[in-house]
């Protein structure tokens, strides 16, 4: 972990010192290159457990472990899937699937005044409900 926060920092540095870095698409389309909040890659199986929290994001789970690990980084994701139930509050969910995502909103050019800017969103989709059965 302490690696990772320490990537995270010198990669903010470079980011600051040498501008917005710039990703083609094409290299999106290799398993295990984009690597997502839970930090493994997109689509890799993962099991989360956490609890509703109000967000304005549909279905809003406040992850509170992944893998068995207890999270210390504040992680919010909406959870999607043809099995998800209505998320409620005070109840605790385990749900097995993947991380995977989508970019959202408009881009300045089309819609200057949008609260949202055009980014990158991540869901987590549901293969199996866990908890509560």
């Amino acid at each position: 972990m302490k690696i990772l926060t320490t990537t995270c920092i010198a990669l903010c540095f470079c980011i600051c010192a040498c501008g917005e870095p710039t990703v083609n698409v094409s290299q999106l389309t290799y398993p295990g290159r984009v690597i997502g909040h839970f930090g493994k890659p997109l689509g890799s199986r993962t099991i989360i457990t956490g609890h509703y929290e109000a967000a304005l994001t549909e279905n809003p789970l406040r992850v509170t472990n992944i893998d068995g690990t207890t999270v210390t980084n504040d992680i919010l994701i909406s959870i999607r899937g043809r099995l998800v139930p209505s998320l409620e509050e005070e109840k605790t969910y385990s749900f097995e699937g993947y991380e995977s995502g989508e970019f959202i909103s408009s881009p300045t050019w089309a819609e200057p005044c949008a609260q949202q800017p055009f980014q990158f969103h991540s869901v987590f989709i549901v293969t199996k409900v866990l908890k509560p059965k």
